[in-house]
Formats: structure tokens, sequence, C-alpha cells
């Protein structure tokens, strides 16, 4: 905000402090700045580099794979619930942890976030791998009827050494000039090598505007985060599965690369959502909503308002929370929902403000190993 300052028209400036970045040789720059801006600055590990392009620099926001309604702890919480109980995540997760936050550049970002204008899921080697896993763990809970709870090893293959790949949603838009490019690097030790991407006639982003050139190849999320913080490749298949319904709902041709992604995707987000799992967590819940209500009721009414829905959500629509006779498809489109990214009017357009651990010590030792095998559960 300018202000007249000893004559002078003068405005304040809001710098944020960059600390010293050992790896990169750089000396901190103390600068006068406010302290919510240096808060969002420092979620920003100052040597990991954009997930998509590498490069790394003072440019990239942090991206949630899962983000629901920003200013509803309770129903972060529930998302995060759900999560565990699907067995698609560490059982210690929450939403602001490594593995479901990774760095984008702004643009990017944006584009992703806001837009829609591409997706990321993961590479086809990936998907089958993820698709294999979880087919034999569905296998072992109808084995045991139920008696057993899903168990995936993050501390291995595939998650360990997942690669991802982006598909343009809507190619002409993302890159929307002839001669627009994408430039995406690789890592060599300390250095970086760039090389340019344009989209190709059929939508694909290639190293020329020729359908004949190699596509964009898959890439692999940052390799110097401590095993904890690894990225979760069910939560990006999550993110993408979300944006692949809404985008299947007015569709348009893709390259078959992509098509084949896509469905590899929704095929993975299929099995993860086990129909028999989906019945027994819907039961539990419907029985835990009943014995909720029931004490709510016991207890004087308050000056407590009703909880607004959240809105904006990248599905399009509204999705109420499902009642007790509601259906397992009901369910699932309602979580679904709420990890979409929906937000409450007045919400900022940033991510959520809660610290993350994105930029913990990356030489940090690992956890114990958990037991390569399924567990049985206690519940009968």
């Amino acid at each position: 905000m300018a202000t007249i300052c000893n004559d002078r028209i003068t405005t304040p400036l809001k710098y944020i402090e960059i600390g010293e970045n050992d790896k990169l040789s750089l000396e901190p720059l103390q600068r006068e700045c406010s302290e919510r801006t240096n808060k969002d600055h420092n979620k920003i590990s100052l040597t990991e580099g954009c997930f998509i392009t590498k490069q790394t620099g003072l440019h990239l926001e942090n991206f949630y794979w899962v983000k629901p309604a920003q200013n509803d702890a309770r129903l972060q919480l529930e998302v995060a619930v759900y999560l565990n109980d699907l067995n698609l995540v560490r059982s210690d997760f929450s939403l602001d942890q490594a593995s479901n936050i990774t760095p984008l550049n702004r643009n990017l970002h944006d584009a992703l976030d806001k837009q829609g204008l591409f997706a990321v899921t993961c590479s086809k080697r990936t998907l089958e791998a993820l698709i294999a896993l979880v087919e034999t763990q569905n296998k072992n809970y109808l084995q045991r009827e139920g008696r057993y709870i899903r168990y995936f090893n993050f501390e291995k293959p595939p998650f360990t050494d997942a690669t991802y790949e982006l598909v343009l949603l809507h190619p002409h838009h993302f890159l929307p000039k002839n001669g627009d490019a994408l430039t995406v690097f690789s890592e060599h030790g300390n250095d970086l090598s760039g090389k340019m991407y344009f989209v190709s006639p059929d939508g694909a982003l290639r190293e020329g505007p020729d359908n004949t050139l190699p596509r964009l190849p898959a890439f692999p999320s940052n390799a110097t985060r401590a095993q904890k913080n690894i990225l979760n490749p069910f939560l990006v298949a999550l993110n993408a599965d979300i944006a692949f319904r809404r985008f299947r709902e007015r569709p348009h041709p893709l390259c078959n690369d992509y098509d084949d992604l896509i469905d590899l995707t929704i095929e993975l987000m299929n099995k993860i959502y086990f129909q028999p799992l989906i019945d027994a967590l819907h039961r539990e819940t419907a029985t835990l909503r009943i014995i909720f209500s029931k004490e709510k009721k016991s207890k004087p009414a308050g000056n407590a308002k009703p909880r607004e829905l959240a809105k904006n959500s990248r599905m399009g629509v509204v999705i109420p929370e499902p009642g007790p006779g509601a259906s397992p498809d009901e369910v699932i489109k309602y979580y679904r929902y709420l990890m979409s990214g929906c937000d409450y009017e007045g919400d900022s357009d940033s991510d959520t403000d809660s610290d993350s651990d994105v930029n913990d010590d990356e030489d940090e030792e690992d956890e114990d190993d958990e037991d390569e095998h399924g567990k049985d559960s206690t519940a009968a």
C-alpha cells in the first residue's frame, strides 16, 4: 500500500527471509518480511526442486495431493481416517505429512489445482504393479471373510521406486501458442540439464511438435527424502482419479498413451474402493452415527450452528454427507468429494495453512521396518 513519507511516495516492501542453503552454497538473505509470508515460504524445501520440472528455486509452492476443506479440521481428520481405513497410508498419517505434499512451480500448481489443464498419475509400470498388489490384498480379504487388514509395505517397491507421468487434459490451453514449451530438467549430481517439450498434434507433450517424437518420459519423486517422507503414489492416483472422472463427463480425444493411463488409474481406484471392504466400513460408520446421534439428542441443544457444506469442488458438484441408509457408491462419492479440494466460501486460494513436515531433515533415520505381510484383524 502506497503512503507518503517525508514528502515522498513510498510503499513498504515485504520480502521473505531466505535461509542459508549449504547444498547450493548460497548465503542467507536477511530481509524485512511479514510473519505469515515467511511462515508460508519456510514450508518449502530449499533443496528439493519442482516435482515435475526438477528446477529448484524460490518460485515453488507446496501441492497437497489430498486437500479437503481448509477451514474444517473435522473434515480433514475424517478424510485422514478414511484413507487409513482403506489402508492407503501409514498408521500415523495426517494430511500435512510430506508423503502428501510436493513442491510445484507456481504456474504448474495453478494449472493443475485451479484450472485442471493436466493431471499427474503414476506411470504405466507403477500402476500395473499397484493393481497387482491391491488385487492380492483383496483376495486375502475375501479368503479370510473380512477378518483381515489390507497391508502395503511403503518401504519397498513399487512405493519406493514409483514414477509418474503428466496427462494433458486440455493441451492447447496448457501451452496455447506455437513455440510454447515446458522445460523439464534432468539431475546430474548437483547440476541440471534442461530439455524443452511441446504439444504435438495428438495432444501429447513431446520433444517437438511432431507425433513421432518421444513423449515426456516418466519421472521419479524426490529421491533424497527420508523414507517415511517419500511421496505416496496412492495419493497421486487418487487425485488423478478425481480429475479423470470429471474429464470423462465431457471428454474429448486424447493420445492413446494418455487414454491407457486414465484407464489404469481408474482401474486401480476401483480395486482400492473394494466393495466388501467399503460395505464393512459403511456398516461400522452407520453404527457409530446412530450411537453419536443418540448421545447428541440426550444433551441440551446449545448455540452450535449447523455445519456448512463445502463448495467449489473439482468434481463440480456439492455432495452432502450420506445418511445411515446410504449405498456404498454414495459413500465413495462423498469421500471423493471431500478429497477433491472443496473449499468454503471465503477460503483463501492458498493451500492449507497448517505446518507440514515436507521440509524435514532429509538425512533422518528410517523408521523400523514393519512386518511385510498382511495382518489378521482382531475384530471378528
